[in-house]
């Protein structure tokens, strides 16, 4: 019987542990898909994850539910935000919760959370993201309808996890992180404790200032919960920012419509060092080492009903006196620090919040510094009223707070500034409801930074604030070699300062030396540039920006300006910075002994800075400006090898380099050039020793080119020169062609050389078969220059010349042949007319006239055949060979390896 019973009892718990293994097996699906539902029934969010694991052994004689990637995602106003996701939840209920049918409510009596993160959002309009309640099946605590979950919770823990709040309509971003949170209790229970432990990161943000970055926030509480009059109170508690300690006491109590709450908090012992941990490292910078000394009090409540349309009363009161820190390794210690401030609330909407700094002051050495503001609807239309008072020497500032290493101040600061405005004036630019008195004074100034190539020395500056305008009323100063000095009135500088509206203004500045490379950032990239700066390899690198808010005209005179390697004598003209742009207009300046006008205007508004410029320049030395002036020399390779003066005027647009100097590639435009007076060197440039070594009867030192007018136009990285003509002695030579910005060359030179420069050998020739006039014969000679401007190629084309001298050669025999018909003709009818004056008879007169008939056709037949016969002696290819080497003998043979020409002809 016992063995009966033992076997009995075995294969009872054998079936139990089947059954426990089994159940979870048929049950898991149907508990997912009952979660599912009950979730979804009553939200208007989607709620969903991945698997659902139940399991009975390992918790047993309790079941537990994991929920693996769990996610609870807005339906609504925030369509496709995710409001909730967690890693892993695990749920602890009751064996007989999980037979339960879908509708009825389950009871939890454990929830662990792990990699949690909650995102909770208000927009601008007040909508928020986790509002995702059904309105038509309402479920809370206080409903009379059955819940769906019913927590009979022991224990609950929150690992790893994050919860992010912001609220755009007020600006107030707060963040927990790394979040780990306990609770041990009996929500079972009517009145109960509830213990909590909590560990996280606390930021907080307000209208995109960081209040708290990341301090760490450390809660021990125990709350009793009332749980049939939902009134939670707290009893015993403390709390830590970093270390920080506050204490609290009070309630919450959750109404039918919001909540009613009473809590007081204050510091019961902390230094100003505690207050001072609580600010980001970027406005306080590393306080590892300081000293510090003084108390630091903060005390407050908040108190009242809070709900949909309104918020409780809530006060927090900062209170420090007689502080005073010494960083390490800096001298001077910040005495004798002062604050009261007082953020508060008693309207009842957020957006009328008060933020009171009743006195902030600060000394070092015998410096003061002092600041009282009020900021009224810190949440909504600011409404500021501000007041400044300073009284500095600026290196001792750099003596006592770590300020950064390139930026060494010096300087006496004074300034009494009063204010107010509300940001909504100045945001839409109505100034006559804004107000600024006083006056700030700076002295001796000096300014150094990695960002500019020398120190600034501002010797005086004087301003004046007023309702409208600020007044410059002086400001002097000094930079490497420049001086410069200011007077004038800018408008809308609280707009400018507080946000991003226009700083406009009118200013006058005088010089007496501009160096322009003074105010240039240092190159950071100091890689070589190729020398014709094609192309901008990198448009972004040390790239100057224009700020884009600045509305402002400068009138602009100075005795010298130095520019790179250019000189500007008397600069004068109009400056207008707008809109990421500067204008230039009447702009005037003597250089080079010579004369330039300027208007146009450079932007920065795209990736890289565009210009457009129309110059006017008058009698400029033609060597020293090409030389001097890149873009020039680009539009004219051969010009810096003429000694004399130029006009020209150019209209050009394209893009600027890093460096602010033309993108040749991208030009365009059209320039017109006059040459006043001028000669030529043309040992100076290899093109023009080229051509002056390739023909024996052109002396380039003595070419004419006073008057030349020339017409240039841009295009696709290239220089059109449109066709011009120069006259040498008594030969006219026309010009055409281009040249790259790779310093490629392609022109065509043609013109007509008389025959007298062929020399002795053709004017010989022309004796020989009785011409005198050789003066009257001319030969083309066609010249293509190719290769580059360091390295020209010079062909010549001698066909045409060749074919034009045959043919004139050929006229001349042809006349020759039918002149001497002519004389003989002329002879014989004289000799006729001799005889009939001599009185012969008439037969004899016959015979003669017979005779002179046949005299005469034979003459005829005579010329025609002795000109058919002396044309043909006079064979076209030995005419043809003597015209080609009377012409090669154009060709100079001084030089023969410095061009060597191609005759086109074989």
């Amino acid at each position: 019987m016992k063995k009966k019973l033992i076997i009995t009892l075995a294969s009872l718990v054998g079936l139990v542990f089947i059954a426990l293994l089994a159940i979870p097996l048929f049950l898991e699906g149907k508990i997912g898909e009952i979660l599912k539902q009950n979730v979804n029934q009553n939200i208007t969010g989607s709620f969903d994850f991945d698997k659902a694991s139940l399991s009975l052994l390992s918790s047993f004689p309790n079941a537990q539910l994991k929920l693996s990637n769990t996610v609870l995602i807005n339906e609504t106003q925030f369509k496709g935000d995710t409001v909730f996701a967690a890693s892993a939840i695990s749920l602890k209920m009751g064996i007989m919760e999980i037979f339960k049918s879908a509708g009825e409510p389950i009871e939890i009596d454990r929830l662990l959370l792990k990699g949690g993160n909650l995102n909770l959002q208000l927009d601008l309009e007040e909508n928020a993201n986790y509002d995702l309640g059904r309105s038509e099946n309402p479920t809370s605590v206080a409903s009379e309808n059955k819940s769906d979950f019913i927590f009979s919770l022991q224990d609950y823990e929150f690992s790893e996890s994050n919860l992010t709040y912001r609220d755009e309509a007020s600006g107030i971003g707060l963040q927990l992180s790394d979040v780990s949170h306990r609770g041990k209790g009996d929500f079972s229970l009517a009145l109960s404790e509830l213990i909590t432990e909590t560990e996280a990161k606390l930021s907080l943000e307000i209208d995109s200032i960081a209040y708290m970055k990341e301090i760490p926030l450390t809660l021990q509480a125990i709350l009793q919960m009332d749980l049939e009059n939902n009134k939670y109170t707290f009893k015993e508690n403390q709390a830590l920012l970093k270390d920080l300690e506050l204490t609290f006491d009070g309630f919450v109590e959750l109404l039918e419509d919001g909540q009613n709450i009473d809590i007081n908090f204050n510091t019961p012992s902390s230094d100003f060092k505690d207050f001072l941990l609580l600010i980001p490292e970027t406005y306080t910078k590393s306080l590892e080492g300081i000293t510090t000394s003084g108390d630091f009090s903060a005390q407050g409540f908040v108190r009242g009903i809070s709900n949909d349309e309104q918020i409780p009363e809530f006060q927090v009161r900062i209170v420090t006196e007689d502080a005073q820190v010494q960083y390490p390794e800096l001298p001077l210690p910040i005495r004798d620090i002062k604050m009261k401030a007082i953020l508060q609330n008693s309207a009842g909407q957020i957006e009328s919040t008060q933020f009171i700094v009743e006195n902030a002051s600060f000394g070092i050495k015998e410096d003061r510094f002092e600041l009282a503001s009020t900021i009224d609807n810190l949440l909504g239309n600011k409404e500021v009223v501000l007041k400044v008072g300073a009284k500095m020497e600026l290196a001792n500032l750099a003596r006592a707070y770590p300020v950064p290493r390139d930026l060494q101040l010096e300087g006496r600061l004074s300034a009494d500034i009063s204010s107010s405005f509300d940001m909504e004036s100045v945001q839409k630019g109505q100034y006559q409801n804004t107000n600024i008195t006083g006056e700030l004074s700076l002295r001796d100034f000096n300014y150094r930074s990695e960002l500019i190539p020398n120190p600034i020395h501002i010797g005086k500056l004087e301003m004046a604030f007023a309702p409208q305008n600020t007044i410059i009323k002086e400001l002097s100063g000094k930079t490497g070699m420049s001086d410069f000095s200011i007077v004038g009135s800018l408008k809308n500088v609280l707009g400018y300062a507080l946000g991003d509206e226009d700083l406009s203004g009118a200013l006058k500045m005088n010089s007496d030396t501009f160096v322009v490379s003074d105010f240039q950032s240092p190159e950071k990239n100091t890689e070589a540039v190729d020398s014709n700066k094609a192309t901008a390899s990198n448009p972004e690198d040390n790239r100057v920006k224009i700020p884009p808010a600045l509305d402002i005209s400068m009138n602009t005179k100075a005795n010298t300006v130095v520019y790179d390697n250019l000189q500007l004598r008397e600069f004068k003209g109009d400056l207008l910075i707008k809109d990421e742009a500067v204008n230039f207009s009447n702009v005037n300046t003597s250089m080079l002994d010579g004369d330039l006008a300027l208007n146009g205007s450079f932007n920065t508004r795209g990736a890289q800075p565009e210009f457009a410029m129309a110059l006017d320049l008058k009698k400029l030395k033609i060597a020293e400006a090409f030389e001097a002036i890149e873009l020039l020399e680009f539009i004219a390779p051969v010009a810096k090898a003429l000694e004399g003066s130029f006009n020209s005027q150019l209209g050009l647009t394209g893009k600027l380099t890093s460096d602010f100097t033309p993108d040749l590639s991208s030009l365009s435009g059209e320039v017109l050039a006059e040459v006043l007076a001028a000669r030529m060197d043309p040992e100076r440039t290899p093109l023009l020793t080229g051509l002056n070594n390739t023909f024996s009867f052109i002396d380039l030192k003595k070419l004419d080119l006073n008057g030349l007018k020339t017409a240039l136009s841009f295009e696709n990285g290239k220089v059109r020169v449109k066709p011009f003509a120069i006259q040498y002695e008594d030969i006219k030579i026309q010009v055409m062609g281009e040249h790259g910005i790779d310093r490629s060359l392609r022109y065509e030179l043609k013109m007509d050389v008389p025959a007298n420069y062929l020399g002795s050998e053709v004017q010989g020739l022309l004796a020989g078969i009785g011409e005198a006039q050789s003066g009257e014969i001319s030969i083309p000679v066609s010249t293509v220059i190719g290769g580059s401007a360091s390295n020209p190629k010079i062909t010549t084309d001698l066909s045409s010349g060749i074919k034009s001298l045959t043919q004139q050669l050929v006229a001349v025999q042809k006349e020759k042949m039918v002149q001497k018909g002519k004389d003989e003709a002329k002879s014989l009818l004289k000799n006729i007319l001799k005889d009939q004056s001599d009185g012969k008879d008439s037969l004899q007169t016959n015979e003669s006239a017979t005779s002179a008939s046949q005299i005469l056709k034979k003459i005829t037949q005579k010329d025609t055949l002795n000109t058919k016969k002396d044309s043909s002696n006079l064979k076209t290819n030995r005419v043809e060979e003597t015209a080609k080497g009377l012409l090669k003998g154009l060709l100079s043979k001084k030089k023969k390896d410095t061009v060597q020409p191609k005759d086109s002809v074989n």
